[in-house]
């Protein structure tokens, strides 16, 4: 089966009339498209998920409805699109998510707890779950479901790794960054130290543009294999020097509660460089690892010398310190 997977536009769904009315399918798509999604074959939509960020709270995020065709079921397709779902509101800040469904829809039930969520406690029993009574208005009790998108644990943390550009472009044969293996090996060390101690680690991915080595889907652009995210990883994408620029990381950051950024990465005194002073001028205690920042010949400029002057101008702004001398 040759499928693929976007967001939600708007249009017709007619021959999923019987699960969601299609004005009511077209109104989300529209309003909601950020966070919404569809899969389609041969221009048929065969499933969707329709979800939102909470307006009220906005470290929350909810599943309003999902569907798949029933000719297509068992495929995966709906923990597909789950899955772009939690990382697409997880990359805007939000901690947890939550679901409702009705407490005769076994299928639904097994499906949210099999993909990690928990049922939160209601103030009724019905076929031993625990419901919400009259939850969507009366006689319309609900099971509801949350999954946290951070552990706990990772929560009272109150430091970050974000591991700026290291993306596949970078180590281009005819001309790779400055030391690629060594600073590999170095970013590599802190992510695995940061894992081990329960300190989020975020991933920030550069787009280039169209015809860029760093265009968005290409090769280049993809997060280099050695230290790329494991599952629950945080991809933010941006299109300036500045993480913090048009994108959810200061959101996210704040959302979860971190005043210490520990920053690496790619390119020393462009990206690295502007990240690292607009964290400064946030309110945010910096952390710059000295041998895990990387660049290319500059001009009358070895890369080193890049780099040692980049170490030695951003002590104004942050705590520049070996990689082994970090501390999680």
């Amino acid at each position: 089966m040759s499928c693929r997977t976007k967001q939600a536009r708007q249009g017709g769904v007619e021959y999923q009339r019987k699960m969601v009315p299609i004005m009511r399918c077209s109104l989300f798509f529209q309003h909601f498209q950020e966070t919404s999604y569809v899969v389609e074959e041969n221009g048929q939509i065969i499933a969707f998920l329709i979800g939102f960020v909470s307006q009220t709270h906005p470290e929350q995020a909810y599943v309003h409805f999902v569907g798949v065709h029933p000719d297509y079921r068992k495929h995966g397709l709906a923990k597909e699109l789950y899955d772009m779902f939690l990382a697409a509101v997880q990359a805007r800040g939000c901690t947890e998510v939550h679901a409702v469904t009705s407490p005769v829809n076994k299928g639904s039930i097994a499906f949210h707890t099999k993909i990690g969520f928990e049922i939160e406690p209601g103030d009724a029993e019905i076929d031993g779950v625990q419901v919400k009574m009259d939850y969507c208005g009366r006689g319309q009790s609900r099971v509801r479901f949350v999954r946290d998108l951070v552990p706990k644990s990772t929560r009272k943390s109150d430091s970050v790794l974000i591991v700026i550009d290291v993306q596949v472009a970078m180590f281009d044969e005819e001309n790779p960054v400055y030391r690629g293996t060594e600073l590999l090996h170095n970013i590599q060390s802190m992510t695995d130290r940061a894992r081990a101690t329960d300190v989020p680690v975020i991933y920030i991915q550069h787009d280039g543009g169209e015809g860029s080595d760093l265009a968005h889907g290409s090769e280049g652009w993809q997060i280099h294999s050695s230290i790329a995210p494991r599952d629950g990883g945080v991809v933010i994408e941006k299109k300036t020097p500045d993480s913090f620029h048009g994108t959810t990381l200061d959101t996210m950051l704040r959302n979860q509660g971190v005043h210490r950024l520990i920053l690496c990465g790619i390119q020393s005194e462009v990206c690295v460089d502007t990240t690292c002073r607009r964290a400064f001028s946030l309110g945010y205690d910096a952390v710059l690892a000295s041998d895990a920042h990387g660049t290319w010949d500059r001009g009358d400029l070895t890369a080193k010398q890049v780099i040692d002057n980049e170490n030695d101008v951003l002590r104004w702004f942050a705590d520049v310190k070996a990689t082994q001398d970090i501390t999680f």
